[in-house]
């Protein structure tokens, strides 16, 4: 039995976070999927990784509320577990995943 655990709402640059809980979108506790972290100006990448079957989406945004949103890791469903973007100057951006079950024919 795994223990559920809250998420951590902190990132730090070039820092692994393991055992992290994961939360559908449908969840309560779905907030728990976002995460701030201040950045240098750069080139930056950000990578979930799972150890089932899921679909990944990540969004990166200068606001918690996603508005203004400077990189998605895919514009459809799939696994895009994986997302790249650059910053122009020293800035504190929001990172928001959204997983999902893989079902069939894939």
């Amino acid at each position: 039995m795994i223990p559920i655990v809250s998420a951590q709402t902190t990132l730090y640059p070039n820092a692994t976070l393991e055992n992290e809980s994961m939360w559908g979108r449908n969840e309560v506790a779905y907030e728990s999927n976002l995460y701030q972290v201040s950045l240098e100006d750069g080139h930056w990448t950000v990578v979930v990784q799972t150890t089932f079957d899921l679909e990944v989406k990540i969004t990166v945004a200068t606001d918690s509320n996603m508005n203004n949103t400077i990189a998605t890791s895919g514009s459809d469903w799939g696994n895009f577990p994986r997302v790249d973007f650059d910053l122009a100057s020293n800035d504190t951006v929001a990172v928001r995943y959204r997983i999902g079950i893989r079902l069939g024919g894939r």
